[in-house]
C-alpha cells in the first residue's frame, strides 16, 4: 500500500470508504470513537460506555445505552477496527472473549483502545466491498464466528 500520513482517525476512517459502508447506528458511534482518539492526539484514547454512550446524544433519553455501546464496540473490536490495549476488568483480554464476557465489564469500568492503520481500514473497506458484488448499500460489520478470538494487543 502506498505511503500515509496521519490527519487523524476521523480523517483516515473517512477517507479510506469504511466508515461510509456501515449502517448509521455503526458510523455514529465509530466516528465519535475516532474523536476522542484525535482529542488524545492520536490513535489511542480511555473511556468507559457510558462516557461514549454520552457523546452519541440521548444517553440521558435512554436510546443510547451503555449495553448498546458495548455491543457496538464488540463489533469493532472483532473486526479489527479498534483494539483493547488496557482495561482494569477481570477478563483476560490475551484470549478471545465471547460477548456476555465482555458485556458484564462494568459500565464505568475505563478501557484503552487503539485504532488499527489507515492501511487496515482500507483493506476492510476492500473486503466489504467485494461482499457487496456491485451494490452500495452499507453493510453492517462483517459477522465474525464466535470462535473467533478478538483482535487484540497485550
Amino acid at each position: 500500500m502506498a505511503k500515509h500520513s496521519i490527519k487523524s482517525v476521523s480523517k483516515e476512517l473517512k477517507g479510506s470508504g469504511l466508515i461510509d459502508l456501515m449502517y448509521t447506528h455503526y458510523q455514529m458511534p465509530l466516528t465519535s470513537m475516532a474523536e476522542m482518539a484525535d482529542a488524545c492526539g492520536g490513535r489511542e484514547f480511555r473511556a468507559t460506555h457510558i462516557q461514549i454512550a454520552e457523546r452519541l446524544g440521548d444517553y440521558h433519553g435512554k436510546t443510547i445505552t451503555p449495553e448498546l455501546v458495548a455491543e457496538l464496540v464488540f463489533d469493532f473490536i472483532r473486526l479489527g477496527i479498534v483494539e483493547v490495549v488496557s482495561a482494569s476488568g477481570p477478563i483476560a483480554y490475551r484470549t478471545g472473549i465471547g460477548m456476555s464476557e465482555w458485556s458484564s465489564i462494568s459500565e464505568d469500568e475505563p478501557t484503552t483502545y487503539r485504532f488499527g492503520s489507515y492501511d487496515s481500514f482500507v483493506e476492510l473497506a476492500e473486503e466489504i466491498q467485494s461482499m457487496q458484488d456491485g451494490n452500495q448499500a452499507p453493510l453492517l460489520p462483517l459477522v465474525v464466528p464466535e470462535s473467533s478470538p478478538v483482535r487484540t494487543v497485550q
